[in-house]
């Protein structure tokens, strides 16, 4: 039997802490696959673009990205990255945070076709049924 790698591991984790639909976590366990969360319309398969931002991003901040969120409206996108950094020493109090509601991301924002900004955030989410649907940010 494969020993499945740590970090995977706590993403697994993370995402079962969550409440994330069972498909989601199953095909991220097993496929790698990671999957697109829209407040306003569900979930789905990311898109290249996206797989692209996905690979730069884990490899410019050493994380390991495994749900997007994305929030739209007619004139911005912005999209929040659910990671997990690579230090295990921080695991034990991201993992509180989530349980009260808050999470750690990255969140890319681009309006129009600009974008606006890059960084690291916690913000807050509420789930109903395995989706996401309301998140909270300053």
């Amino acid at each position: 039997m494969q020993k499945i790698n740590p970090v995977k591991e706590e993403c697994i984790k993370r995402m079962k802490l969550l409440k994330l639909d069972k498909k989601i976590i199953n095909d991220f366990s097993k496929l790698d696959k990671i999957y697109i969360s829209d407040i306003n319309t569900g979930y789905s398969q990311i898109n290249e673009k996206i797989e692209k931002l996905i690979q730069d991003y884990e490899k410019d901040y050493k994380i390991k990205i495994y749900h997007v969120i994305q929030n739209s409206s007619q004139h911005n996108n912005t999209l929040f990255f659910l990671y997990v950094n690579c230090n295990p020493n921080e695991w034990k109090n991201e993992k509180r945070d989530i349980a009260d509601g808050f999470i750690d991301a990255l969140i890319y924002k681009v309006i129009i076709t600009r974008t606006i900004f890059k960084q690291k955030r916690t913000i807050g989410i509420n789930m109903d049924n395995g989706k996401i649907c309301k998140i909270v940010y300053n």
